[in-house]
């Protein structure tokens, strides 16, 4: 290429940002060095995702007890920020009331290392634990939910508006959480678990 002076098309697809801890903060990877969770509300995993609508993409975040695999928070927003995800956290907050020191996983998404969400976690005294970069089995609990959730319900149907796909899903929770059967949990739907537990 130098000798026929050729020059690359694509430059600068790397660009150093120096203030980007201004921003954002990390987190290392508390969940995979503590022992699995004994009841309820001592490690919450977290994540979301896209669902393609006919009015666009919808974002829907969600927040999964670790040891009863309960769904205890959730959100849906057109926008992808911090207030959304934030937004599940609180309502999980509200519905649970966790001890300080719960362990809560993430991935290493902008919109979970903000320094917005991780003064939140803060301010709640929970212990912030994020996926190793690149290591999505990191956070396999929740992208579990998700595969379970669009193969036995999103991928059946196309949604023509958002407040349709907010609908489904909405009973699918309710669903999840009371009716379906897990194998992980003796074949126990995750609030006969906790029944069973207490």
């Amino acid at each position: 290429m130098q000798l026929n002076g050729i020059k690359a098309s694509v430059v600068g697809l790397y660009s150093i940002r120096p203030n980007k801890h201004d921003i954002y903060q990390q987190a290392d990877n508390v969940l995979g060095s503590v022992d699995k969770p004994t009841r309820s509300n001592q490690q919450w995993v977290a994540d979301f995702t896209y669902l393609k609508t006919g009015q666009g993409w919808y974002y829907f975040s969600m927040i999964l007890d670790r040891y009863s695999r309960k769904l205890v928070g959730w959100s849906f927003s057109k926008d992808r920020n911090t207030e959304f995800t934030k937004s599940s956290l609180v309502m999980a907050l509200e519905r649970e009331k966790p001890e300080d020191g719960l362990i809560f996983h993430t991935d290493q998404g902008i919109e979970y290392v903000s320094h917005k969400f991780q003064n939140k976690l803060k301010e709640e005294n929970l212990r912030p634990s994020m996926s190793r970069k690149g290591k999505c089995l990191d956070n396999a609990m929740a992208e579990s939910f998700f595969h379970t959730m669009k193969t036995e319900m999103f991928h059946h149907k196309k949604y023509k508006t958002m407040k349709s796909v907010k609908k489904d899903i909405l009973s699918f929770i309710d669903f999840y959480n009371k009716e379906r059967l897990h194998s992980s949990l003796g074949y126990m739907s995750p609030e006969e678990f906790i029944k069973q537990a207490a």
